[in-house]
C-alpha cells in the first residue's frame, strides 16, 4: 500500500484531504487490475482461479471499495460486522423500556482505579451510527466522590437516524473526573442495539474493557476515517473508539 500511494503521490501530488478517497479509487483500481493481470501473466503464471480466491488479494479489495464510502457508510459496516468489541472486564447495569432506546443508567460495580487523589467517576453515554450529526449523541451523568460501586440511577433518551435500529450501538464510557485535565477513561462497554429486538424492558449488566477491540475490518474504518480530520462525525468516531485505559491509571 506504500508504494501505491507512492505512485499516487508521483502522478498527481501530495493529496488533499478532499480528494485522497477519489484519487485512491481512480489510481488503486486500475493497480488491482495490472496484479491480476501481473501474476495470471496471460496464463503462463497463476490460473486465474488462484488469483481469484486470493484471500489478500480480496482483503485489498475489499479495503478499496471502503476508501469511496461516506462517513455514515463507513460508521454503518463499523456497527454491522463488529459484534465483540469489549473483552471481559467490570461491570455496568443499564435499563431498557419498550417505548425509548436504553434509558438508564443504574450503577458501576467494583471500579479497578489506583489513584493518589480524589476518584470521580462518571458514565458517559454515546450513540453511534449513521446519520445522527443533527441530533444530540451524547448524555454524562453527574461525577460519585470516591466511590469505586457507583449508583447513578440516570435517565436519559436519544433519537436515531433513518436506518435500521441494527445499525447503531450504545458506548458507555467510565471516567475519572478531573478539573483543569482531560478525563481519564476507566472502562467502556459497548451495547448494540440488535440485542435489544424483540425486549419490550430489561435490564443489562455490559462487561467494561480496557479498550474497544476491533478485526481487520473494523481497523480499516477506523484508519479511514482518521483521515478525514475536516469531518466532526469521523473525529468523534475515530477518539471514541482509540480511547484506551492509561497504563498509570489515575496516578
Amino acid at each position: 500500500m506504500r508504494q501505491m500511494a507512492e505512485i499516487l503521490w508521483q502522478k498527481k501530488g501530495q493529496p488533499s484531504p478532499n480528494t485522497a478517497e477519489a484519487d485512491a479509487d481512480a489510481v488503486l483500481r486500475p493497480l488491482m487490475e495490472f496484479l491480476d493481470q501481473y501474476f495470471h501473466a496471460g496464463g503462463s503464471g497463476l490460473k486465474s482461479s488462484v488469483v481469484e480466491t486470493s484471500l489478500e488479494l480480496s482483503s485489498l479489495r475489499y479495503a478499496l471499495s471502503l476508501y469511496s464510502q461516506s462517513t455514515d457508510a463507513l460508521i454503518k459496516t463499523f456497527i454491522t460486522t463488529q459484534h465483540a468489541q469489549v473483552h471481559c472486564g467490570m461491570g455496568i447495569r443499564i435499563t431498557d423500556s419498550e417505548k425509548a432506546r436504553p434509558n438508564r443508567v443504574i450503577a458501576v460495580n467494583d471500579m479497578k482505579w489506583r489513584t493518589s487523589g480524589m476518584f470521580r467517576p462518571f458514565v458517559e453515554v454515546t450513540m453511534v451510527g449513521p446519520f445522527l450529526a443533527d441530533k444530540k449523541r451524547k448524555f454524562a451523568t453527574k461525577s460519585k466522590n470516591n466511590s469505586f460501586t457507583a449508583h447513578f440511577n440516570e435517565a436519559f433518551q436519544f433519537l436515531l437516524g433513518k436506518e435500521s435500529p441494527d445499525c447503531y450501538e450504545l458506548q458507555l464510557t467510565v471516567k475519572d473526573y478531573c478539573f483543569g485535565r482531560a478525563d481519564r477513561l476507566v472502562g467502556t462497554a459497548v451495547l448494540q442495539l440488535r440485542d435489544l429486538a424483540g425486549r419490550r424492558t430489561g435490564v443489562f449488566w455490559c462487561p467494561l474493557g480496557p479498550r474497544v477491540h476491533t478485526d481487520e475490518t473494523g481497523t480499516t474504518v477506523v484508519r479511514l476515517l482518521s483521515q478525514r480530520p475536516a469531518d466532526d462525525m469521523a473525529k468523534e468516531f475515530v477518539k471514541l473508539k482509540s480511547d484506551t485505559r492509561p497504563a498509570e491509571e489515575g496516578r
